[in-house]
Formats: structure tokens, sequence, C-alpha cells
């Protein structure tokens, strides 16, 4: 925790600290999106087109039209970002038009993420960032979140990005975050496989050698193996459906999918629980 401290404020410095999870956006963004639209899709009539109604400023109630969701697909559907550090992947799905719940254990993260709302509500014009209006930061931890029984089954998605690597009681954690989630939604994790090439290439060449990332910001021994992973979720009655590699090059600063998964990989799956009241 003391280390993202240091690192908070570097967060929206595009080409600095952060830039490789900038550059994440390239993959993890379209994801998510292309996911969530297609569940949104799949639900039944009646479900799909309560998603779909807001209330407008007249307090009528009105169905999104085609062209808004062409615009903002993702619009109607609740999403929580899990572990949200500056905001770098909760600001594009808002812009997208989810409804965001931002969580972070760590203040100055969460003060950073403000602060950018704050500071892009002054360049451009609160009228020009109305998507902020559906971004909500909360210093707070999963735990904090299930103490409270309205969050129980309310979020459609859960996306933790380069956040599992880092927590202490892996099988806690991913089992108090999917009691936030609806049944049949959908969970979204980005990580470190547990193998020597990853210490090799996160820990000896990106922290020590080539100075990429703060030395200490990773530990080899909490990265998680996607096996591992995978058996947690089962055991909390979500199902693995997507599993991939991704590869960061450093020359192009780039991010692409790959087969190859024995460093960074991404994995989403949905949730099914059979006991449900």
């Amino acid at each position: 925790m003391r280390q993202f401290r240091m690192m908070s404020e570097s967060w929206w410095i595009e080409h600095g600290e952060y830039e490789p999870l900038h550059q994440l956006n390239l993959l993890r963004v379209p994801l998510v999106r292309d996911v969530m639209i297609n569940y949104r899709e799949s639900l039944p009539q009646n479900e799909r087109d309560n998603i779909l109604t807001y209330t407008n400023e007249k307090k009528e109630k009105k169905l999104y039209t085609k062209e808004e969701l062409e615009r903002e697909p993702l619009l109607g559907l609740n999403i929580i970002d899990i572990g949200c550090g500056g905001g770098l992947f909760s600001e594009p799905l808002a812009r997208l038009g989810a409804q965001v719940t931002s969580i972070d254990a760590c203040k100055e993260n969460i003060i950073a993420a403000q602060m950018r709302v704050q500071s892009q509500q002054e360049k451009l014009g609160v009228e020009n960032c109305k998507f902020y209006d559906r971004l909500r930061y909360i210093n707070c931890t999963v735990e904090d979140l299930v103490a409270v029984e309205e969050n129980f089954n309310y979020f459609d998605a859960i996306v933790c990005s380069e956040v599992v690597e880092h927590v202490n009681n892996l099988n806690e954690f991913i089992s108090n975050s999917v009691k936030l989630l609806k049944n049949q939604g959908f969970a979204f994790y980005t990580t470190i496989n547990r193998t020597p090439d990853s210490y090799l290439s996160t820990i000896f060449a990106a922290e020590n050698i080539l100075r990429l990332v703060p030395k200490g910001t990773h530990s080899w021994e909490k990265f998680v193996k996607p096996e591992e992973l995978k058996e947690i979720l089962a055991k909390n009655e979500v199902s693995t459906k997507f599993e991939m590699g991704m590869m960061y090059n450093l020359l192009t600063k780039n991010w692409c999918w790959t087969e190859y998964k024995r460093n960074n990989y991404a994995l989403y799956a949905q949730k099914f629980q059979t006991n449900i009241k």
C-alpha cells in the first residue's frame, strides 16, 4: 500500500510510470464492452427493457434509443472497478455509458482519481464531461461493501485489473467480490502468472534493471496461476469463459493478445448461482 501511495500522483501522466496501464486499455476496454453488450442483449426482453429504462428531466420513463446505444453502448449497465487506482479503467467504461462504481483501499489513489475529474471539468467544461455523472469513486474495500446487504447481486460486471497479484487472501477476496455480482453477471480479471518467466520479466527486468516500475511494486509469491484463479472462481459458482495471454512490447509500448500465458493474462467468468432465493 505504501508503494501505491508514493505513486498516486503519477496516474494520469500518460507516458510516465503507468504508461503500460494506459496502453492496456486498448485490450481490456473493448473486451469488457463486447462481452457486456452481448450479455445485455441476451437477457429476456423484460429484463433488458428494465435495464434500458431511465427517467428524464421531466420525470418521464424512457427507453434509450438505438442511436444513444450506438454512441454509448454500455448504457444501463452497472459495473464495479475493484482496486481502481487513479481511474484509468473506470473512466473509459463510464464514457461508454456504464454506471461505474470505483473503489480502492488507498485513499491517495481515490484523491488522484477525483482530482482528475475536477481538472477535466475545469478544462473542458462540465457540460462536455457529463459522463462523469455516471462515475463515483469510493475509498473502501470489498469487505466494506459486502457488509451492506443491499450491495449483494447488484452489479452486472466486476472488473479487477492488475489487482489480484497484490491481494493477501485471494480466496476471501474473490468470495467477497462475487457476492456483489448479479446472477449471470461477468467478472473480468487481468493479472500476472506465477512462473519463472514472470519473475524474470516483471521483477528482475522491469523493476530491478529497466526501472519501468518502482522496485518493490510486485511480490512474485502473490502472482496467480490461471488454474488457481479459475479454481477459486468455480468454488464460488463463477464459470470461466475466456482465458488469453497478453504481451507488452517494450519497443512499441503496445499490448497484444497471445496464446502465451506465462506472463500476463486476462480471464473472464460468468456467475451461475444455483441457490438463488
